[in-house]
């Protein structure tokens, strides 16, 4: 009974900690390149103020909590989402009056570029 008291209080203490939103949410911008997933290597990092090129295509917002390794969290779903590029956009730390705190979130779009048009994206590997 306390092992399953002490689940409780983390899973609620996680959920408390992401001010009701998941690790990652995304809004899918278009389903055309679902069908050719990548690894987290293969997807590169624009950062704000790059400007990626104009021939790359959006393929999701994204908006993810603030965590020590959210970089690859972002870029791990762009990857499950076709992209080979993510644009860290910005960070945002504002009130959030419907879930009484303080919500931070990391902002990025996911972007597909043609082979050869990402080739100034950092590569982490």
């Amino acid at each position: 009974m306390a092992r399953m008291a002490m689940v409780f209080v983390a899973l609620v203490a996680s959920g408390c900690a992401h001010y009701g939103f998941q690790l990652v949410d995304s809004s899918l911008l278009t389903n055309e390149y679902l069908v050719n997933p990548r690894v987290t290597e293969d997807v590169g990092v624009f950062i704000d103020g790059d400007v990626p090129p104009e021939s790359c295509e959006r393929v999701a917002l994204l908006r993810a909590a603030p965590t020590a390794s959210v970089v690859d969290v972002l870029r791990e779903e762009a990857g499950k989402l076709g992209a080979n590029v993510v644009h860290l956009r910005d960070f945002r730390n504002r009130d959030n009056v419907r879930h009484g705190g303080r919500e931070q979130a990391w902002n990025a779009v996911a972007l597909h570029c043609p082979q050869g048009a990402g080739q100034s994206a950092t590569r982490l590997d």
